[in-house]
């Protein structure tokens, strides 16, 4: 069957094979349990996101219209190496698309998202929700040429590119360029640096 909602920002899926339009301009957070589920979220600030809870080896979600603007999150993992967890979690590239791979929680799925079109990995940031679980979060260009939109119209991010917040404990990035600003929010108190 066939539901329609309007001006809802909260969604999730079910377990079986979804097909979800969003509206440009609007802010949407979807989270995505197992299945074959296919999203368009419409151009904005849109978080896509499941947890390994959630999903399964089988399962892959293809985002039609990834925009720079977007996240992609994968919540609540307990077992994240912080020292190599890019072999955990891969970016791939096969038919012009491009592709998030999860082998974490006994789940081996190389394909979990599938984002329609090739897009250069911006940056990989890790977020501790409490001592024993951690959250990703994967950013990507429009394209393989570096291109962002996100950065390109906004005056404060084209010139500070990176931030890492007080809950966040690592960033990845996949093409840092040498004197590229990195914002590290309570840097003193965080890694006992001293002022003098």
């Amino acid at each position: 069957g066939t539901s329609m909602a309007y001006n809802i920002s909260e969604i999730e899926t079910t377990d079986y094979d979804d097909i979800l339009l969003g509206k440009d301009n609007f802010y949407e957070n979807i989270r995505l349990f197992k299945g074959e589920d296919t999203i368009t979220s419409g151009y904005g600030h849109d978080t896509i996101r499941t947890k390994p809870d959630d999903t399964d080896a089988n399962s892959t979600f293809t985002i039609t219209d990834y925009f720079s603007h977007d996240r992609i999150e994968i919540l609540e993992i307990s077992d994240l190496n912080l020292s190599n967890y890019w072999d955990q979690f891969s970016v791939s590239y096969a038919n012009g698309n491009t592709f998030i791979g999860m082998n974490s929680h006994a789940i081996d799925n190389p394909d979990l998202f599938e984002l329609i079109g090739e897009k250069s990995l911006d940056y990989i940031k890790v977020d501790e929700r409490d001592n024993t679980e951690n959250d990703i979060e994967f950013y990507f260009n429009d394209d393989m040429e570096g291109n962002n939109l996100k950065r390109e119209t906004s005056d404060w991010y084209q010139e500070n590119r990176y931030e890492i917040y007080d809950e966040e404990v690592s960033i990845y990035i996949a093409d840092y360029s040498p004197g590229a600003p990195i914002r590290i929010y309570d840097a003193i108190d965080r890694f006992d640096f001293s002022v003098g």
